[in-house]
């Protein structure tokens, strides 16, 4: 129905860009595996120039990436004049119709901006947030958790709670009008990962771990469990606070706020400078 849609071809330039780094990793340290593999050097590089060429859509004007190519050049639905009983949209109107509009049923972009946080500043993902929330129509239940996680990274605390209010409650007030049918198992994923990802700040930069507090002002502290290569570990959050401890396993580095410390089973920990 459209070209280039934004997440695919993030995720298409992701995948490969990661088969050219592990077959180079391999050609460094077991040459010979390459070779039974049947990889071979221009292949790696045919690899490599696609990645470099796929196409991203950006809209220069907003200054926001785009949906997909014609996404800018279609009318946003009439939000102010659909019935609230008339969601999710794709049980009431033709997906044609619904395609010709500037719509969407959950994050789309908003979720390619999540998992590669590198790919933009904050000034642009603030601007990315703002324009697609506000034709997001979060008819599947994969979308608000999103939202959430990003709305924490902007450090926009009362929507990052919302959402993930929404997002925990789902089934518990069948919020979709379909629990009937079976619990939304991703959404729980999603639940889990707004506290985490969310309101934890926690990614994996190059396997290190690092942690941001996004701590909602509604609550008093987080905490919660987590296996990380050799180490069982143990973080909790509270206002002023992120506290990690090893439970299992050897020293770690951890990035906490924007700064390295070394993390002890003892639990001393010190100041990593590079």
């Amino acid at each position: 129905m459209v070209d280039n849609n934004y997440y695919t071809n993030r995720i298409a330039q992701h995948n490969l860009n990661l088969a050219v780094r592990l077959a180079k990793i391999v050609k460094k340290h077991a040459p010979k595996k390459l070779k039974e593999l049947g990889v071979h050097k221009h292949e790696i590089q045919h690899l490599e120039h696609i990645s470099q060429s796929i196409y991203l859509p950006y809209n220069s004007k907003l200054q926001i990436n785009a949906q997909d190519d014609s996404f800018f050049n279609k009318p946003r639905w009439p939000f102010d004049t659909t019935p609230k009983e008339n969601y999710p949209l794709l049980l009431h109107y033709h997906p044609l119709t619904i395609y010709r509009h500037q719509v969407a049923k959950q994050a789309d972009t908003i979720l390619a901006e999540f998992l590669f946080p590198q790919d933009t500043d904050k000034e642009q993902l603030k601007r990315e947030y703002d324009y697609y929330e506000d034709i997001t129509t979060h008819d599947s239940s994969l979308s608000r958790s999103v939202f959430s996680m990003v709305a924490a990274r902007l450090k926009n605390s009362k929507q990052a709670y919302d959402y993930f209010m929404t997002t925990a409650r789902m089934d518990l007030v069948d919020l979709q009008g379909n629990t009937e049918d079976g619990l939304h198992l991703s959404n729980l994923g999603g639940s889990w990962l707004a506290l985490t990802a969310g309101f934890a700040g926690m990614t994996l930069e190059e396997g290190n771990l690092h942690l941001v507090n996004n701590l909602p002002k509604e609550w008093q502290g987080l905490s919660y469990r987590m296996l990380l290569q050799q180490n069982l570990l143990e973080i909790k959050i509270t206002k002023d606070n992120i506290d990690v401890e090893i439970l299992e396993g050897p020293a770690m580095d951890v990035m906490i706020n924007g700064n390295w410390q070394r993390i002890s089973p003892d639990r001393k920990s010190e100041v990593v400078y590079n």
